[in-house]
């Protein structure tokens, strides 16, 4: 952390401690994260498309631990019976022009992948432009794909299990 701060912030009256860093880090609400990338995707003026056609993108969900605070409402019992602080971002990536589209946050006992993957289609086919979306197998449902038939400019490719799937 330490050389991270370092190279940030190279005059040494702009820089903090690591420890000044982390306790304001706190303050930071996951909406700030959320209205910087919408910015840093609208400043891509010329986006790279497929045959100049098509924005590539892709969906999927991580799960990102937090402090663990007991007042948190992202308290999550893992399998192995500890409780965590936990959230799971699922976001939609260009993947040609390597930013983040989208996301939505969600408490980690809460989460929804196929309901936030809905959500975030349904945002990106009001931009009226042609895209393709890729998506693992944890998206897969007949809802999910009933909706990307349904959106005018969707096209999608989502992996599915084998077998019994």
């Amino acid at each position: 952390m330490n050389s991270e701060i370092f190279h940030a912030f190279p005059n040494i009256n702009s820089r903090m401690t690591a420890s000044a860093f982390e306790q304001q880090k706190a303050k930071l609400k996951p909406e700030c994260f959320k209205e910087i990338m919408a910015e840093l995707s609208q400043a891509n003026n010329a986006p790279q498309l497929l045959d100049d056609k098509y924005l590539v993108v892709a969906i999927d969900g991580s799960d990102f631990d937090q402090p663990f605070n007991p007042k948190s409402k992202n308290i999550f019992q893992g399998k192995d019976g500890r409780k965590y602080c936990q959230i799971h971002v699922n976001a939609l990536y260009d993947v040609l022009n390597k930013l983040y589209l989208d996301m939505v946050i969600q408490p980690r006992q809460k989460m929804d992948e196929r309901e936030a993957a809905l959500t975030m289609l349904k945002n990106l086919d009001k931009q009226e432009k042609d895209f393709l979306v890729l998506m693992d197998r944890g998206y897969s449902s007949f809802n999910l794909i009933e909706t990307c038939n349904r959106l005018k400019h969707c096209h999608y490719v989502i992996r599915t299990k084998a077998g019994n799937g």
